[in-house]
């Protein structure tokens, strides 16, 4: 095993995704048959996923959302100013109230002319000028 080893090590530095089983049968092909012998397989792939866990590339982190019913509404108000919206002429200044139950998936958006409580509550009653003077 010593025999190969300096090289695997080699290769899994420049090809870290490579499989054990695949880079052992290609570095065996290399050295007389005495030395290492299909029986280290299994000691060669503990040696390869325990070089993998201290230096082969990191993990993607996944971090799990367990969506209660009625728990959790996310909302958040959009400046619709800038699209350049005109009606006769004039430019329409509102914001977009967009909401979203993260259980169902269920959302809705009304135009909003503030970011406020008003505007919220009129949003969520269904009141398509939410916060009109």
């Amino acid at each position: 095993m010593a025999e190969i080893w300096p090289k695997a090590l080699e290769m899994l530095r420049d090809a870290p995704e490579l499989e054990a089983k695949a880079l052992f049968e290609h570095l065996m092909a290399g050295v007389p048959p005495a030395k290492v012998e299909e029986k280290h397989l299994r000691t060669f792939q503990r040696r390869v996923r325990n070089w993998r866990l201290g230096n082969g590339p990191d993990k993607e982190v996944f971090f799990t959302q367990d969506h209660v019913p009625g728990k959790v509404l996310a909302m958040d108000w959009t400046d619709m100013g800038g699209l350049g919206i005109t009606i006769r002429g004039r430019a329409l200044k509102h914001k977009l109230l967009h909401a979203v139950l993260p259980y169902s998936n269920w959302e809705w958006a009304v135009r909003a002319h503030s970011e406020s409580t008003l505007s919220l509550r009129a949003g969520l009653e269904g009141d398509a000028v939410a916060g009109a003077p």
